[in-house]
């Protein structure tokens, strides 16, 4: 995989969304009308996805057409090109039909099922005391529930101009550089390309909103992100340079997005609100309700996306025995700087207060 087709993927998906731009402000295609959730306010288009996930899928096509990768790994690349496109063909469905919530977790679902009959699932990880342990009969449910896990996650987080699109970009560039790296050709090629492919989205995203990437960016990026997760805790067994295998790196180098989600449930839970309903409640969207720009947001979220890349850089070279103690550290710290978002907000009014 060359540089140039890498900056090809960035400028087709930044000329995409340019055009749309121009385009969709004569007729918006797969519209987003602003309502009381929203944090823009004027209709916008939900179709940047389908921009970002087709450069990619054009990368990755041109990758295997030119030989580049090894034969026994060409299937395996092919599988996953099938599977992200699926992921983000079903989230445009849902931008175009507003699929029921059933329906949207039944195909991520599916999704994760074909993904683990082809690539099997995460068979260890890092534990106290124990060190790296076997997960034996938990590998598949606990390899489905990450990665149906991930594309929720990453979809709920993309609410701010430029946040899901920056934070991705990032980690896959990380990722894809590890596994260069260390030689992990069914890694890099697919996370790079999709880093490319971001960062040619981000700045008609960031500035102003031009345009979204919608659940059709959304999930085909999530199930990507999802799938080197798995894919790194995989490769990185059979790496010499490397002493052990982490199900941890892709997590941690993700705990901003995975962090916010889990406090924003449980205090949902601790003052009884329906978890299952739509809601302005993720830390992200109460630090805008505080004043704070989309841009601020964003680059707040990316500089703490950044150290955790860093820290989950530093983990794989650890013991497993202190492992664990990496995203532990992570989320604690998050916690701590969510609890004192969230009183702000109560005490602004912007969210209503336990007790009430």
């Amino acid at each position: 995989m060359s540089l140039f087709l890498l900056l090809l993927v960035m400028v087709i998906v930044f000329a995409s969304s340019f055009i749309g731009v121009r385009q969709f402000a004569r007729h918006v295609f797969l519209a987003d009308i602003p309502n009381e959730r929203s944090s823009h306010h004027q209709v916008t288009s939900r179709a940047g996805g389908i921009a970002i996930f087709m450069a990619w899928g054009f990368g990755v096509f041109i990758t295997l057409l030119l030989g580049k990768i090894p034969t026994q790994m060409g299937g395996d690349l092919w599988a996953l090109l099938a599977l992200t496109l699926f992921a983000g063909g079903c989230g445009v469905a849902d931008d175009m039909f507003d699929i029921k919530p059933s329906l949207k977790f039944l195909s991520q679902s599916v999704i994760a099922v074909l993904f683990v009959l082809q690539f099997g699932g995460i068979e260890s990880g890092p534990l106290p005391i124990f060190g790296e342990v076997s997960i034996g009969v938990l590998s598949i449910p606990l390899t489905l529930f990450w990665i149906v896990g991930m594309m929720n996650a990453y979809n709920f987080m993309d609410g701010a101009n430029g946040l899901a699109a920056s934070c991705g970009a990032l980690v896959l560039f990380v990722v894809g550089v590890t596994g260069f790296v260390s030689g992990m050709t069914l890694v890099y090629v697919p996370a790079l390309l999709m880093a490319a492919s971001l960062a040619g989205f981000i700045p008609t995203n960031l500035f102003h909103g031009r345009i979204f990437m919608g659940d059709g960016g959304s999930q085909a990026v999530s199930f990507l992100l999802g799938a080197m997760g798995v894919l790194l805790h995989s490769q990185f067994a059979d790496i010499d340079s490397f002493s052990i295998s982490t199900a941890l790196f892709l997590p941690v180098c993700m705990m901003p997005f995975i962090a916010d989600v889990a406090y924003t449930l449980f205090h949902r839970v601790r003052r009884k609100q329906n978890i299952l309903q739509a809601h302005r409640e993720h830390v992200y969207q109460l630090l805008m309700g505080l004043g704070f720009s989309h841009i601020h947001v964003c680059i707040l979220y990316l500089g703490m996306t950044a150290i955790s890349c860093a820290f989950a850089l530093a983990m794989i070279q650890m013991s497993p025995l202190i492992q664990w103690f990496v995203p532990f550290l992570l989320m604690s710290s998050f916690f701590i700087f969510a609890h004192m978002v969230f009183g702000k907000a109560i005490k602004a009014g912007v969210l209503v207060s336990p007790s009430t």
